[in-house]
């Protein structure tokens, strides 16, 4: 099949190429440090339903050839430099769900376009610079499920436009430096504020509504009984990591900001200090897969409280076993139980290992970096191509495990990825 070359420059000015085939389905450019692109021959690939260009230096790009690709469904630009985008190109995409303009330097956007994408269900533009917005080309588009505003600039905004929209589940809006006299609401959806802020303060897991944070759970035949802490407070929109969140640009923690990270979000309920119950149960559920199981099943239960919707997912990936002495791992053993549990196809062969493990709980961030590197290897499937995966492990410390995999499933054809870890050090 007739491959067609994108080219583009980086933010030195030296040339990128980037191979597509007519044929293919989706086009993603993740970590390639586009500075500039030209996507004019994409125009000849019908079939794609998918663009990202995630994580790259774009302050701006021409969507004019997009207009040809009447099966898109998703258009990404998250964690870019767009100052400012035309949305003209995507009218009359009638099969176009997702956009993902969130993490650039947007002052304000047009929504008209958009309102001819009848299919239209998710829009994402926190974290950018937005002063204003209006919400009324929204009113036809029916289908809308998520609108992300969070941390951007705005003072006002009218949800009147909102109140024809029955699928609408997710409106989220915090980070905002809203008056509230000058926010105009729709008798239909006054609460929305309201609800708008539990749903934030969920995030916390049980912070607010427990003053001791600890989670008590037993064994159905009682043998076992842990009092696991919780994490709780503000978190990382990204790792879990407890933060002071005082200004829009502190939703990410010191740890991962200006860095490039291939999952959406790592997230973990518990607390690791080394000496608790839930350090003690991760070591013996080496050996006894009670221990695992019981872990796996407080994770549920506590992760249940509307704080994270696993339908989109369809494949979960634990991280290998890098112990040679146990062939059964933790991250296996809660891989498989959140499988059952949930009903999601689970593949152990997709991620492996290549090397024998080396001590790392006395290293630092960057030696960790340098013990994984090398580490995992991932095999060829064309069942992931495209498919939201959730990666499963045990314990995150520093991240570079799950960065690492993460990076490894993208490069592997994988679209959305997230973390999950029973529970993290701090």
């Amino acid at each position: 099949m007739e491959e067609i070359i994108i080219h583009g420059v980086d933010k030195e000015k030296e040339p990128i190429k980037f191979p597509v085939k007519r044929n293919d389905t989706y086009f993603h450019t993740f970590f390639r440090g586009f500075a500039k692109i030209d996507l004019t021959p994409l125009k000849y690939c019908q079939d794609i339903r998918s663009i990202s260009l995630n994580v790259n230096d774009l302050e701006e790009v021409d969507l004019r050839p997009i207009s040809f690709l009447k099966r898109l469904e998703g258009l990404h630009l998250r964690r870019n430099k767009l100052k400012g985008i035309d949305l003209r190109p995507l009218k009359n995409l009638i099969h176009l769900k997702f956009i993902d303009l969130s993490e650039n330097n947007l002052k304000k956007i047009d929504l008209t376009p958009i309102c001819l994408c009848p299919s239209l269900e998710t829009i994402n533009l926190s974290k950018n610079e937005i002063k204003a917005i209006d919400l009324s080309p929204l009113e036809n588009c029916f289908k809308l499920k998520d609108l992300n505003l969070c941390y951007n600039s705005l003072s006002k905004i009218n949800l009147s436009p909102l109140s024809s929209l029955n699928n609408l589940e997710n409106f989220i809006f915090f980070g905002n430096p809203l008056k509230e006299d000058v926010v105009v609401f729709d008798p239909e959806i006054k609460g929305i504020r309201e609800q708008e802020k539990e749903r934030y303060h969920e995030q916390s897991w049980m912070g607010s509504n427990n003053s001791n944070h600890f989670f008590p759970i037993t064994s159905r035949d009682g043998s076992i009984q842990l009092n696991l802490q919780l994490l709780y407070g503000n978190l990382c929109n990204y790792c879990s990591y407890p933060i002071k969140i005082h200004s829009k640009s502190e939703g990410s923690c010191w740890k991962i900001k200006n860095s490039h990270i291939a999952y959406i979000r790592s997230m973990s309920p518990y607390y690791r200090s080394g000496k608790d119950d839930f350090s003690s149960a991760i070591r013996n559920a080496k050996d006894d897969s009670r221990y695992a199981k019981l872990i796996a099943d407080a994770f549920i239960r506590v992760s249940k409280k509307d704080w994270f919707d696993y339908s989109p997912y369809s494949l979960i990936i634990p991280v290998p076993n890098t112990d040679t002495k146990n062939k059964q791992t933790v991250s296996k053993i809660l891989g498989r139980l959140l499988a059952e549990k949930l009903n999601i196809e689970i593949r152990e062969d997709i991620l492996l290992c290549q090397s024998k493990d080396k001590a790392r709980h006395k290293t630092t961030t960057q030696e960790r970096e340098i013990i994984v590197k090398g580490k995992f290897t991932y095999r060829h499937d064309k069942k992931i191509y495209g498919k939201s995966v959730i990666i499963v492990d045990d314990i995150v410390t520093s991240g570079s495990t799950i960065t690492y995999c993460a990076g490894l499933l993208k490069k592997a054809g994988a679209g959305k990825i997230i973390a999950l870890t029973a529970g993290r050090t701090i």
